[in-house]
């Protein structure tokens, strides 16, 4: 589904990526692990066409994207969430989920006055964002606004958000990043159950290595802008590599 090949990428001098390649197969939960600095989140931006590589390509179903803007590579099925959640504040939680499907007609300027226009899709669009908030366990804050709800909830609304966008491949940074380890556990708990029931392919951030480890079926550990370690969870779990990465032993 995606290949990364001997991608590289300097900024000032400082090489964050280094010929780095990576290579997603569909239907698997990917993890990334690495120290800070180690390129993690460079890969991400990569991928999605928000930095262009200086060297390398990026192939996502059969296509070569690293010369794509990020809408195009969006429209394509990539989509992804952020470490801290960018949400419209201002919105209720359900309006939130309302903005990431493509193609709404109500978005062209010259149908936008016209309800006939755009009024089925709409409804269509609203009976998916409550299905959203159901898998979420999220119902009972949907016309909150999105300020007023907790942190943990906010990363809940950012994974609902790439749900609503049809995608194919689906990258998290760090979904579980300052929630509490109950809802952490529920956050992977329903990031399994969308995949199962959306077909999709997941490439996860994060620091919760026990959680990451349980759920992932591969995972790749970057250190210095380099793949240093993958296979299993298993296998990059009893790699001496990953001491010497964070231990330095």
């Amino acid at each position: 589904m995606l290949v990364v090949d001997r991608v590289s990428k300097s900024f000032k001098g400082l090489k964050a990526l280094d010929e780095i390649s990576i290579n997603i197969k569909p239907g698997h939960i990917y993890g990334i692990i690495g120290p800070n600095g180690s390129g993690k989140t460079t890969l991400f931006n990569i991928i999605t066409g928000v930095l262009k590589p200086d060297s390398g390509q990026v192939i996502f179903d059969g296509r070569r994207i690293d010369v794509l803007e990020p809408n195009s590579i969006y429209n394509l099925g990539i989509t992804r969430s952020f470490q801290l959640p960018t949400l419209w504040l201002n919105m209720s939680v359900a309006e939130n989920l309302m903005l990431p499907p493509k193609q709404q007609v109500g978005e062209n300027l010259r149908k936008a006055f016209f309800k006939k226009a755009w009024e089925t899709q709409d409804m269509q669009l609203s009976d998916m964002v409550w299905q959203t908030l159901e898998t979420l366990r999220l119902k009972q804050v949907a016309l909150n606004k999105s300020s007023e709800i907790s942190g943990g909830q906010m990363k809940l609304i950012e994974l609902g958000r790439t749900m609503m966008s049809n995608p194919k491949l689906v990258l998290l940074d760090e979904p579980t990043a300052g929630v509490n380890p109950a809802l952490a556990l529920e956050i992977f708990k329903i990031i399994k159950e969308i995949k199962q029931s959306m077909g999709l392919t997941y490439v996860i951030i994060e620091h919760r290595y026990d959680m990451l480890f349980a759920n992932a079926d591969y995972i790749y550990l970057l250190n210095e802008g380099k793949v240093v370690s993958e296979g299993s969870p298993e296998k990059v779990i009893n790699d001496p590599v990953l001491a010497e990465v964070y231990l330095g032993a």
